[in-house]
């Protein structure tokens, strides 16, 4: 066991040797009753000092480890939703956010997409497909789903440029960052099937 960065074993030891001190100091001085009643309260009120060291450490730990579950219970509906990265004919990606969980997310954005090609990682440009041929294409971040309901889906089309008017081959996979608002309300982000990050 362990109190804070002691080993309780050798605060025990330590007292031990200590009390075994007094004992011999007490034979050579040839102390008396007196000497040992000074010292006696010299150690209730250590003792009193290190009781209360211990119920404050107590305490810390508790509230650490409500905090911890606290943590883990707010992102069971953000372990919930994944992506899916997928190509098409045609140049362009479907970027898909499955909401797996009983209750709505909100504010699905695509942040960030890191692509490769076998093992290189690529330094192109993706860019949001607009739903009309008329709009301009929407750099990342982008919003493609303001609500999805649960065990819903909502995808977006994504292009892939080298420079701003050239597409290029597909990525063989990505790894795509996407940020969402969770039924209460918290802002998450996750990378892939990382554990999500509250914000």
């Amino acid at each position: 066991m362990r109190f804070g960065k002691i080993d309780v074993r050798y605060l025990g030891a330590v007292l031990a040797l200590a009390f075994i001190l007094l004992i011999v100091m007490s034979v050579v001085l040839d102390q008396g009753a007196d000497w040992w009643s000074a010292w006696g309260q010299w150690v209730g009120g250590i003792g009193s000092i290190v009781a209360a060291a211990v119920a404050v450490w107590i305490a810390q730990r508790g509230w650490a480890i409500a905090a911890a579950e606290k943590s883990d219970n707010e992102a069971i509906q953000a372990r919930l939703i994944r992506v899916e990265y997928t190509t098409q004919n045609g140049g362009a990606a479907t970027i898909k956010v499955v909401n797996r969980s009983g209750g709505f997310i909100g504010d699905v954005t695509i942040v960030k997409i890191e692509a490769r090609i076998g093992a290189e990682l690529q330094g192109g440009r993706w860019m949001h497909k607009s739903a009309t041929t008329a709009a301009p294409d929407i750099p990342l971040p982008s919003l493609i789903a303001e609500v999805v309901d649960p065990h819903e889906a909502n995808a977006g089309i994504f292009l892939y440029r080298k420079t701003p008017n050239q597409l290029t081959q597909l990525p063989d996979t990505a790894t795509v960052t996407f940020s969402f608002s969770d039924a209460d309300g918290r802002l998450w982000e996750r990378t892939g099937m990382e554990q999500p990050r509250r914000l």
